[in-house]
């Protein structure tokens, strides 16, 4: 079968603004290496995603953090919500409750303006990237630009429907960043600037 660049038959493409590239789940990069019919133009950072990298990054993965500043946490996610509910303030319960869950039950608590939210999140995907070999060695070994949308089904998985989260882009740079030091061979940062 030939792999294609056409991608006129899927219904629902978009064109991700940050990297150009065409969004859709069947360009995403498949680990499975089964038949492909469309050339691959990215990574989808989503628990949807169709890489085992995709799936690993996204903040949801169980893979635990010891960040340097609050100590650990079971996903990515419970830290967002822990960050974005004043920290110390915030209940204990979302260090170990699984990533869902914390977007669940974290997305009903107060919210708390936090000038450093970026910086302590960005803290807390180095700690996971040191915490995960797999995630490293899979991270620095990928090409395709790294991304994060939604998507939902319609009647086949040529239609789709795609959203991207808004004012979540620094995340994907700063992935992209990372990518960039593990592929020169560079330690990862410990400190991080707002």
């Amino acid at each position: 079968m030939n792999i294609s660049a056409d991608y006129s038959s899927l219904k629902g493409v978009v064109v991700d603004p940050r990297t150009g590239v065409s969004l859709h789940p069947l360009l995403d990069w498949d680990d499975e290496k089964g038949e492909a019919r469309f050339a691959k133009t990215h990574i989808n950072i989503y628990t949807g995603g169709k890489s085992r990298l995709g799936r690993l990054a996204t903040n949801h993965s169980n893979v635990t953090i010891n960040h340097p500043l609050f100590g650990a946490f079971r996903t990515l996610e419970g830290l967002w919500y822990w960050l974005r509910a004043g920290k110390e303030k915030a209940p204990d319960w979302l260090r170990v409750v699984s990533g869902a869950q914390a977007r669940k039950e974290g997305k009903l608590l107060p919210v708390v303006f936090n000038d450093h939210f970026q910086r302590e999140f960005k803290m807390g995907i180095v700690a996971k990237l040191n915490e995960s070999y797999e995630l490293r060695k899979l991270l620095k070994e990928s090409t395709l630009p790294l991304v994060h949308y939604y998507y939902y089904s319609g009647r086949d998985a040529e239609d789709v429907t795609i959203r991207q989260p808004k004012g979540h882009e620094w995340q994907m740079i700063f992935w992209e960043e990372m990518r960039i030091l593990l592929k020169a061979d560079k330690a990862l940062p410990t400190e991080i600037d707002d």
